[in-house]
């Protein structure tokens, strides 16, 4: 009776309620300290009845039931589930979900004196960030009207679930705020809820995955029980770790930034801003002093902490005393991918988005720390603060030393995370969201009507629907495919597919990949090569941010190979048609290549060569195909070796270097590019191999195999040519009246065969499409808008 003498009372306990105590490391001091409000806003009228409904269903599932249980604690002051019955639950006796209510569908969103103020989609034409507004201004739209949770004591006073669920509805959007105790789960554990509600709103209950260390088959079942208790190695950071009474005189220098009110503010960021800044950072590790030793990967997390970095501390005077101090940078880190797989505790999940993933719904986070001076911050690159960051990731971030950082927090008394660096340090703590990828959310199948204008419904799987309309523009070009396709308008089918793409801006997925490539495609067969100039670099820098620039070649899979190594194989094919036409477009256009080999893993596939004898059978019965894995060989409409020499020359002979190099360095560039060309060539079967003066006769000889072959030789033919006149036409560039005295004489030569050279080239050029327009209809030459 004491709870009801010095605040609320603690509710009586059920009798039937099952009782668990939370995991081990879910009840920690800073976990309890946060009630976490998550606001997700979209732009339809979904239907409150329907969200609510599915989302209560969820909360009664196998595994899932702990969102629905009532914290406590115990006499020794731990934290517990107390789990209601289901029948309870089911009845509405007792509430699975924390659920309110505003409606507001008399108004438009625009028109609400604070909802109208909620940031927007960045418009294109946003080149830097911004300051969109205080979050706390928007606390009103995110929390219940009457008694909110604000803290666990609310939570431990009350019958209310741990899971809680706020709307707010207007004629044209709906706000949907979620909340919960942090002491429940973590960033990927909202992630796994979010998925697992949008296959209920969906119909697909079968298809959820009962969560691991849920409450199935027990409901006390913790897999990280033992976590930190057999550490195998010390922690590389252990020598800084800081002292109870450095950390304790740490706080008490810092006691107003703890005590004092709170600051919040939601800072927009360009996608073409932080893509430049993560170019800029690359390019200052590899061109600085260290860079033979610099990494070959920043993430744009690594990248936005260290420019963040910067900006914060910006405040500090430049002395010498601020210079010593020491700078901390504390950073978040789940722990699901150290510790997942065979041997570890947690499930390893895979990059198959096609089903849902075994979710771990607790936490399982860690902290990994940058320790260095302020004089890093004022004199040193956002790259190399990046690369700190990033380094400390590759070598903190494994299984061994994550287990020896559980270790420290075992052995603190109150649990806290160990802390590392001094009494006088600046400490900047960061939590990076974006591996979740929670803007993909799908609610679709909640949308209650049409919203009110005349705007697309972003509710549906609108990457999927314009992947489907772009591949339509393309299937109309193909007029071997009969007459099912001849009604299509492929001008039509690539608008709408535009109109969509607009909605998706921000959002990375390999379907909206799939989906600029076919507009790209789309573009050069009609020729407007201004526009395919925009869809490629769209391409190219969406590749790179799903990682398929530095994916391993996946090359030949085993019988057993997963859906989700074929679909990393699939990036991986994805990555090399932006490559073969960025390198196309650069020589075609002058601007520089997008995809580089100094920050792109180029290693050819193993299969590559066996595509064309997958070519020879392609006319023979489906089981003689030639197939690699499951499937085909892959085939690009550039042959990836000679993309890697067309870089080369663009790079030696086009590029700002390359046009003030010196006529005899000139020279030497053409004649070291025309033996790798030639190399190339001799390495090529002799069925297909080109050749630079092509006698009619041979021509006609090539048209008689089947079309496929016959298209693809022309292709590589003309391929080859083209490459030949864009690397021998530079010697215009060489000052013959300068050479005559200075220039070696077998450069001399160099020059008079570089002209024979590209005009035999030329002349080519135009022998191959005289006879291939006469032996095969126009349509069919879809790679001259290519060369």
């Amino acid at each position: 009776m004491l709870g009801s003498i010095f605040g609320p009372s603690v509710p009586v306990a059920v009798s039937t309620d099952s009782v668990t105590p939370l995991h081990y490391f879910d009840d920690t001091p800073i976990w309890r300290s946060f009630i976490l409000y998550s606001l997700l806003v979209f732009d339809e009228v979904l239907d409150a009845d329907t969200l609510r409904s599915s989302l209560e269903r969820l909360t009664c599932r196998e595994g899932w039931r702990k969102l629905s249980a009532r914290l406590r604690k115990n006499s020794a002051g731990a934290l517990e589930y107390h789990f209601p019955q289901i029948t309870d639950l089911e009845r509405g006796t007792r509430s699975a979900l924390s659920f309110s209510r505003i409606d507001n569908t008399h108004m438009s969103i625009r028109e609400h004196p604070v909802a109208s103020k909620l940031p927007h989609l960045q418009s294109k034409d946003d080149k830097r960030p911004a300051v969109m507004g205080n979050t706390d201004s928007y606390l009103s739209l995110m929390r219940r009207p009457d008694n909110p949770p604000l803290s666990l004591n609310d939570y431990l006073t009350s019958d209310a679930p741990q899971l809680g669920l706020h709307i707010v509805s207007f004629s044209d959007a709906t706000l949907v705020t979620l909340y919960w105790p942090h002491t429940l789960f973590d960033a990927f554990g909202k992630k796994a809820l979010l998925d697992a509600w949008v296959l209920m709103l969906q119909g697909r209950d079968d298809e959820i995955p009962s969560p691991y260390g849920g409450d199935a088959p027990r409901v006390d079942f913790d897999p990280l029980a033992k976590f930190g208790c057999h550490s195998t190695e010390p922690y590389k950071l252990r020598s800084q770790l800081m002292s109870s009474l450095s950390l304790g005189a740490w706080a008490i220098g810092n006691l107003f930034e703890f005590v004092g009110k709170q600051e919040t503010r939601v800072v927009r960021m360009p996608k073409l801003f932080l893509d430049k800044l993560v170019n800029d950072s690359m390019s200052e590790l590899q061109d600085g002093p260290n860079a033979s030793n610099a990494t070959s990967f920043l993430s744009e997390g690594d990248v936005l902490c260290a420019w963040w970095t910067k900006i914060a501390t910006a405040h500090l005077p430049e002395n010498a005393s601020t210079r010593r101090r020491t700078l901390v940078l504390n950073n978040a880190y789940s722990l699901r991918k150290a510790l997942g797989g065979e041997n570890g505790p947690l499930p390893l999940n895979s990059t198959d988005s096609s089903k849902m993933d075994t979710p771990y719904l607790s936490n399982a986070v860690g902290f990994i720390n940058v320790v260095g001076t302020m004089t890093d911050v004022f004199d040193k690159s956002v790259g190399y603060m990046a690369s700190r960051i990033r380094n400390a990731i590759k070598e903190l971030g494994t299984a061994p030393q994550v287990e020896a950082a559980a270790a420290l927090v075992r052995s603190n008394k109150m649990k806290l995370p160990p802390f590392f660096g001094d009494k006088s340090m600046h400490m900047i703590t960061y939590s990076n969201w974006t591996k979740t990828n929670l803007f993909s959310v799908d609610f679709s199948s909640a949308i209650k009507g049409k919203a009110v204008g005349n705007k697309e419904r972003r509710g549906r799987p609108l990457a999927a629907l314009a992947s489907v309309l772009s591949i339509l523009s393309l299937m109309s070009h193909c007029k071997d495919l009969g007459n099912g396709y001849s009604g299509i308008d492929a001008n039509d089918c690539a608008n709408k597919a535009r109109q969509l793409l607009t909605s998706l801006t921000g959002h990375y997925s390999v379907t909206i990949l799939e989906c600029l490539l076919a507009l790209y495609t789309h573009s050069t067969l009609d020729g407007h090569w201004q526009e395919a100039g925009f869809y490629l670099p769209l391409a190219c820098s969406m590749v790179s941010a799903l990682g398929g620039h530095t994916s391993a070649s996946q090359n030949t899979p085993d019988d057993g190979t997963t859906l989700s190594a074929k679909k990393r194989l699939h990036l991986r094919n994805l990555f090399w048609i932006c490559y073969v036409a960025d390198k196309d477009m650069a020589l075609r256009t002058g601007r520089p290549p997008l995809l580089s080999a100094v920050f792109c893993d180029v290693s050819i596939p193993k299969d590559h060569g066996q595509h064309y004898a997958y070519l020879r059978s392609f006319d023979e019965p489906v089981d003689r195909l030639i197939l690699v894995g499951d499937g085909p060989v892959p085939h690009f409409s550039g042959d990836l070796v000679l993309s890697q020499t067309k870089e080369k020359v663009y790079r030696l002979l086009y590029s700002l270097d390359g046009s003030e190099a010196k006529d005899t360095t000139l020279l030497l560039h053409i004649r070291e590019l025309d033996e790798e060309i030639e190399r190339w060539r001799l390495s090529i079967p002799l069925d297909f191999r080109p050749v630079l003066s092509a006698p009619p006769q041979t021509l006609l000889t090539i048209s008689q195999v089947n079309p496929r072959q016959y298209t693809r030789c022309f292709a590589l033919q003309l391929e080859y040519l083209h490459l030949m006149t864009f690397v021998h036409t530079t010697v215009r560039k060489y000052d013959a009246d300068d050479s005559q005295s200075d220039g070696p004489l077998d450069l001399h030569s160099v020059i008079h065969s570089s002209y024979d050279l590209s005009l035999e080239a030329g002349r080519s050029i135009l022998r191959c499409l005289s006879l291939f327009l006469s032996n095969m209809p126009p349509w069919s030459l879809w790679f001259v808008n290519l060369i």
